[in-house]
């Protein structure tokens, strides 16, 4: 992505053509349109050095998905703040955690079908 935005930054257009051309936020053009190729590999090695917020809890995290597949991640958040109550983390963190380890742990999420039948229709009640 980096290469790409470089490429049509040579080319004259602009950050919001670029955007548009590449299908990426604004955002994303802007962090990138001025770094050098020596600040973009400090980047990416940063990333791979950085911990995550949730890493101490993977182990519970990776058990409770094995034995509950269909647990949502919302259900992952709810039980960690249940346990550890101060915990400060957004929703989208979490679930992007629970969606990595379920990757990476090989963890499909199990779907549920719905049981449901017809019931007797029901009086009008004034």
């Amino acid at each position: 992505m980096y290469f790409a935005i470089q490429e049509q930054k040579r080319l004259g257009l602009g950050k919001s053509q670029v955007a548009r051309n590449l299908e990426i936020s604004r955002n994303t053009v802007i962090k990138f349109w001025d770094l050098t190729v020596n600040e973009y590999k400090e980047f990416l090695e940063r990333l791979e050095t950085r911990s995550k917020k949730l890493e101490a809890f993977e182990a519970e995290i990776v058990s409770w998905l094995r034995k509950y597949t269909d647990l949502s991640a919302a259900q992952v958040m709810d039980w960690l703040k249940e346990r550890y109550g101060g915990l400060e983390v957004a929703e989208s963190t979490v679930r992007n955690y629970v969606r990595g380890l379920r990757m990476e742990y090989g963890i499909p999420m199990a779907k549920r079908m719905r049981q449901y039948h017809a019931v007797e229709e029901l009086p009008f009640v004034v």
